[in-house]
């Protein structure tokens, strides 16, 4: 029974110390309720994370530097059969490409 006591205590003290305790103002008045609002508003801080992800963007853009340069070479060989039996003809095919490309910004 003392154990069961001793654990209910326990229990009680960690569940407060757990617990959120909101920073609420102990007396509201005209500033505490704007300056809450400010802080709060769900419009005003997606608005704010709108702007933080722009300028994110902003500075993305204006950091490709350099040019790159992307190059393939692909080949392939296709053997034909014919009508009368199996004939070994081929037609032999080859690809190179290279690709560049460089971002310009306006100064």
């Amino acid at each position: 029974m003392e154990r069961k006591f001793l654990f209910l205590i326990f229990s009680c003290i960690a569940f407060e110390i757990f617990t959120q305790n909101p920073s609420y103002p102990v007396s509201w008045t005209l500033e505490n309720c704007i300056e809450y609002a400010k802080e709060n508003n769900i419009s005003i801080n997606s608005l704010r994370f709108s702007k933080n992800a722009a300028e994110q963007d902003l500075l993305q853009a204006k950091e490709p530097q350099y040019p790159n340069l992307n190059g393939t070479i692909s080949r392939g060989l296709l053997a034909l059969h014919g009508s009368n039996g199996l004939q070994l003809n081929s037609a032999q095919s080859q690809s190179i490409g290279l690709n560049s490309s460089m971002t310009l910004t306006a100064a």
